[in-house]
């Protein structure tokens, strides 16, 4: 690849993160994301795929099993194209932050109108993750009288141990 082609790749990955900061900056709240957004950094877009690198295995494992879906909800429509993300470990030596002082002035309160309340949720929709069965629990003596209490709960449901604590 030339450098011209090799330009136009970068400005093209530099536009499209721009636009995905700008956008996380629109919808989270400032602690949010400066802990987990704001040092993400891309690596790469090719193949219909964009690859965006985290610090450290921690953080790159925390937003990949809490923000993929978010992500891939809203990248194709700020990417203006069908695009999927893969979070990557960056490698490359990041710069020194400046510590902070060691205590920090609190900003002064202002006056803002609060967002409305996102609807909440109907808990008739809400499904067990299925990755907790009684198949994959491990009973120890410890819990050995509570595995067989939701056990009775799950088997007669509104007869006995209802409702379980």
């Amino acid at each position: 690849m030339d450098r011209s082609a090799s330009a136009n790749v970068t400005n093209a990955l530099d536009d499209l993160w721009s636009r995905v900061d700008a956008y996380l900056r629109s919808r989270l709240r400032p602690d949010p994301y400066e802990r987990w957004f704001a040092p993400l950094r891309p690596t790469g877009l090719e193949g219909g795929r964009l690859q965006v690198a985290a610090p450290d295995r921690f953080h790159r494992d925390f937003v990949e099993d809490n923000y993929r879906s978010f992500f891939e909800e809203f990248l194709p429509t700020v990417a203006g194209e069908p695009l999927r993300i893969t979070f990557v470990v960056d490698e490359s030596p990041r710069p020194q932050q400046q510590q902070r002082p060691a205590l920090t002035p609190v900003p002064a309160l202002s006056a803002v109108s609060p967002a409305p309340a996102p609807p909440s949720p109907d808990p008739r929709d809400a499904r067990p993750n299925p990755r907790y069965t009684f198949d994959t629990f491990v009973v120890g003596e410890s819990n050995r009288f509570a595995f067989a209490a939701t056990q009775a709960v799950s088997t007669n449901p509104g007869k006995s141990w209802n409702p379980l604590f």
